[in-house]
């Protein structure tokens, strides 16, 4: 699905513009859903909650992935190795998916995540 790219109600920056910042810029995201023009919009406020909810999903696993890892590490001498190398994969595929749906928003595409585009499509 293909959204608007031009700019909406006399705003400074277009629909794919705003939304591929949701994905680079965290704060941008709680910005876009409190600021008049955006806020308005559905496509910006997908992406800002598709956002927020994949940055809550990120910072949940990685705080699970560190207490593994900080108890395996006293436990198990050296799985704690193998561990943080799995959360290091793990933010580094977290860190793929935000640029890689920065892309497809500034591209003007909707991109929807499995779990989180829908509930974010849900309150849109």
């Amino acid at each position: 699905m293909t959204q608007q790219s031009g700019p909406q109600t006399g705003s400074g920056l277009s629909t794919n513009v705003a939304s591929a910042l949701c994905y680079l810029i965290p704060f941008a995201s709680i910005a876009f859903l409190l600021i008049a023009p955006y806020s308005q919009n559905p496509t910006v406020r997908f992406h800002a909650l598709q956002s927020l909810l994949l940055g809550v999903m990120a910072i949940v696993i990685s705080i699970v992935l560190s207490t593994l890892v900080s108890m395996v590490y006293y436990m198990m001498p050296l799985s704690w190795l193998f561990l943080s190398m799995v959360q290091n994969l793990v933010s580094l595929a977290f860190l793929g998916a935000f640029l890689f749906l920065a892309f497809r928003a500034f591209q003007g595409e909707m991109t929807e995540i499995p779990v989180v585009g829908e509930y974010a499509r849900k309150y849109v």
